[in-house]
């Protein structure tokens, strides 16, 4: 595996009204079963005594607020609760005993937001979808494991292929290209003495479905990147850019993709459009924001805007800063930048964002995107205390 690749996994890679949050622990590798809810080591009691309730059944609920206790050994899953919009604390239920929760946003329109958590007990990764009430699992590949959910298709990358598959059976499997390292997306820094010889499939950094219901992988390796049409197979090289992150379907048919150059830590990151039926390049928007301390960023789609975007960067002594893009055809305003805001966003109402995540912990803000105006702490989206939130899913 090469080293970037590596390095990406180690990263944890969030839209309709609920919340979740997540705890820390470790997981790996396996095909078996998510455990049942009852099964590790005892969480924290939530508000109140919770009921338990199956995956699938706790899933179909739109509206739900969902959060991870940490266990009490941190080496151990956390439990996944849900709770409904409104209730009481009495009615959460589990929706499993897992780690490094998060809400995956649809990326497109025909796509479907959906739940995914790691187990480690279990060694799967497991995503379902909140409207189909089904949960997948699939071996773990590592961190972040990229999927969609299309209608009764799911869609994630294993080894060198995206596989789609339902009730755990495979349905189809598309091959990624090997790409090969581009000149002008930067070569490795001097002094670079790695295994990686820049040759590879990649990592897959989104998954989104066109408006034809065609499935496009953006892969990248570092020194280069790519969009797959899995159902074509055909491959466009997104040339001069070596990394890629998020991407989304725009209201025009278009893709918004954020791209940078994984070896030169000068070039800031980018978002770039493409035209949704040729993947050509039709504009590239810098965002100032340079790739030394990224941590995470998300391509979300906004009622008024072909998308907007947020990159999380820093570090623990220097903090997290959290930069909020609106992006308008070929045009990319700033809205606004916080410290302790979050790491990621999610649609909000009328204009708005959430941010949430990392060090907003158990919290979430909302920020209006038309006067950059951050409200911090929601009371009504607040998880329980020692939680973390991780996502918001659907508005």
């Amino acid at each position: 595996m090469d080293a970037k690749r590596s390095a990406l996994r180690n990263l944890v890679r969030a839209t309709s009204i609920a919340i979740l949050a997540a705890g820390l622990a470790g997981c790996t590798r396996a095909a078996t079963a998510l455990p049942s809810a009852g099964s590790g080591t005892p969480p924290p009691t939530p508000p109140s005594s919770a009921g338990i309730a199956s995956p699938s059944a706790t899933l179909a609920d739109a509206g739900n607020e969902y959060y991870v206790v940490p266990a009490l050994i941190s080496t151990e899953d956390g439990t996944l609760y849900s709770h409904q919009l409104g209730a009481s604390a009495a009615s959460d239920t589990i929706v499993a005993i897992g780690t490094d929760a998060s809400f995956v946003p649809a990326s497109s329109g025909n796509a479907i937001g959906h739940l995914q958590w790691l187990s480690s007990a279990s060694q799967t990764v497991a995503f379902g979808s909140p409207t189909a009430g089904s949960v997948e699992t699939v071996a773990n590949m590592g961190i972040p494991l990229t999927s969609l959910s299309v209608g009764s298709l799911a869609y994630a990358q294993v080894d060198a292929a995206v596989v789609a598959f339902s009730n755990g059976v495979i349905k189809s499997s598309y091959a990624l290209p090997t790409l090969q390292p581009d000149p002008t997306a930067g070569g490795f820094p001097a002094g670079y003495k790695g295994v990686f010889g820049g040759v590879s499939t990649g990592q897959v950094s989104a998954l989104v479905q066109t408006a034809d219901g065609h499935v496009l992988a953006f892969t990248s390796t570092g020194l280069a990147s790519a969009v797959t049409d899995l159902m074509t197979g055909k491959t466009t090289l997104l040339t001069g850019y070596g990394t890629l992150g998020g991407a989304v379907l725009t209201p025009s048919g278009g893709i918004d993709v954020l791209a940078w150059r994984g070896y030169q830590p000068g070039y800031a990151l980018h978002v770039v459009s493409l035209g949704g039926t040729s993947l050509s390049v039709v504009a590239s928007m810098n965002t100032g924001v340079l790739p030394a301390g990224y941590l995470r960023d998300r391509l979300v789609s906004v009622s008024g805007y072909d998308a907007v975007l947020s990159v999380a960067a820093g570090d623990e002594a220097s903090g997290v800063t959290l930069s909020v893009f609106g992006v308008e055809g070929t045009a990319l305003t700033p809205v606004a930048s916080s410290k302790g805001a979050g790491l990621e966003i999610a649609s909000g109402p009328a204009g708005t964002v959430y941010t949430f995540g990392g060090p907003a912990g158990n919290t979430v803000s909302q920020l209006d995107l038309a006067t950059g105006v951050l409200t911090r702490d929601l009371p009504s989206l607040r998880a329980p205390a020692g939680a973390y939130v991780v996502g918001i899913a659907g508005n």
